[in-house]
């Protein structure tokens, strides 16, 4: 990280309880070639080893804090507090880059730009627990209504007074991004990376609570997003199908999620 300058990426890993998959995110993190960032760890007081595993690493671009919070939300507000940098990025434990030059490409588009975008965002590489994994190309910010247009973590937002708002447990980055996009011009400020950017694991408390989390969409929709009742209970209902179906019929899941 260039000496007396604000790093370029803020990258924030939240964790609890989770040290095998925080190292993943480790060897990715600081295997990148663009070392222009900071990486902050926020571990929610893990009994796994992984405070004892933080304070013997050496990489000077790391800090970490690890202590009690109060949920994941409250934790990533946490992080983006002690963020220094122009752009942040959560790469949560066991979430990693998709190569080691994403940060160079990620900083050479900002370079080229005329102004600082305040929303990056690519395409990933979504993994199951098992080791299986499907590509996903991002789909355009402007259907965000319909849901995530792409992995948060696929995602990198400019610096922003923006929080999660923590009384949503299982969307409130689907709020945030709402948030986002909602600011005045932001329409113009916003950049897709053509490139996978992410490898994230799947089966976080969003999927394996997704009935509860639904509900929560359906608040951002009309209260953030500003969607009519009638659309946003109806696309409450077609997640709701959609999530049924891939819970109990997997091999269709498998098949609509490929559209």
């Amino acid at each position: 990280m260039p000496s007396g300058n604000k790093p370029l990426f803020s990258v924030i890993t939240i964790c609890f309880n989770d040290f095998e998959n925080l190292k993943r995110t480790s060897a990715s993190v600081l295997a990148q070639t663009n070392t222009d960032f900071e990486w902050i760890v926020v571990d929610g007081g893990s009994n796994d080893g992984t405070a004892n595993w933080l304070t013997q690493q050496t990489c000077k671009q790391l800090q970490w804090v690890s202590e009690k919070d109060r949920g994941l939300y409250h934790a990533m507000n946490k992080g983006m507090d002690r963020a220094c940098g122009q752009y942040l990025i959560f790469m949560n434990s066991g979430d990693c880059f998709a190569d080691a030059d994403v940060l160079t490409k990620v900083a050479k588009c900002i370079h080229s730009t005329t102004h600082q975008p305040l929303l990056i965002y690519g395409d990933s590489i979504d993994v199951n627990p098992e080791g299986g994994s499907h590509f996903r190309r991002a789909r355009s910010h402007t259907t965000l209504t319909l849901g995530m247009f792409a992995q948060h973590q696929a995602m990198f937002f400019h610096a922003t007074d923006i929080r999660f708002d923590e009384k949503y447990r299982l969307s409130a980055d689907y709020g945030f991004i709402g948030k986002v996009i909602g600011r005045q011009n932001a329409e113009n400020d916003i950049l897709y990376l053509n490139f996978t950017v992410c490898r994230f694991l799947l089966g976080g408390l969003n999927e394996s609570r997704r009935f509860t989390a639904l509900k929560e969409d359906w608040s951002i929709r009309r209260t953030i997003l500003g969607a009519s009742t009638t659309k946003a209970s109806f696309l409450l209902v077609a997640h709701y199908t959609h999530t049924f179906i891939k819970k109990y019929f997997p091999s269709l899941g498998s098949i609509l999620r490929r559209f």
